[in-house]
């Protein structure tokens, strides 16, 4: 979790612990967040660096980002800071480097446990990675979550106490 304690980097970054039903500080700080199937914590700081946790210690990855997640079955991509339609464009880490997905670009993002990214663009268009590029699916959003079960859920345009409503898609 990122919070809203301010810190170098961003904010604090928590972790939740089970046996104590508490967060618990890690080192660093960062305005996004993203964690593998396998525990590992992937962040984006306030000056669009990207960072994984190895053995308890932050390693700086190439490459720079707006946002980042990390699929069930362990795809990292980026919304880069590479300006392309949409907002910006989205990557995958692949060989230990960013490539680049071909088609519209975006602003927020998550990935569906099968390895496709979904984004939400610069026009609020919810946008879906086929194997090939991005294409658009008809819906808007705000933000976007995917989870384990293949299930995506998007933060809506519809105002309610709260916020904005929250769909499944």
């Amino acid at each position: 979790m990122i919070s809203k304690t301010p810190v170098n980097g961003g904010f604090t970054i928590n972790k939740f612990n089970y046996l104590t039903n508490s967060f618990t500080q890690v080192p660093g700080g960062g305005v996004r967040i993203a964690v593998g199937p396998d525990g590992t914590p992937w962040v984006v700081n306030n000056l669009g660096q990207i960072f994984k946790r190895v053995n308890s210690q932050w390693q700086m990855q190439p490459g720079n980002a707006h946002d980042i997640a990390v699929g069930a079955d362990g795809s990292v991509y980026i919304v880069s800071t590479t300006p392309a339609a949409g907002g910006f464009a989205i990557k995958k880490w692949k060989n230990n480097k960013w490539e680049q997905i071909s088609g519209i670009g975006g602003m927020r993002i998550a990935v569906a446990s099968y390895g496709f990214a979904w984004v939400i663009d610069n026009a609020n268009r919810v946008l879906k990675y086929n194997g090939i590029n991005m294409e658009d699916t008809g819906a808007l959003g705000r933000d976007i979550a995917a989870g384990r079960n293949n299930s995506i859920f998007v933060i809506g345009q519809t105002p309610v106490p709260g916020g904005y409503s929250i769909k499944k898609i």
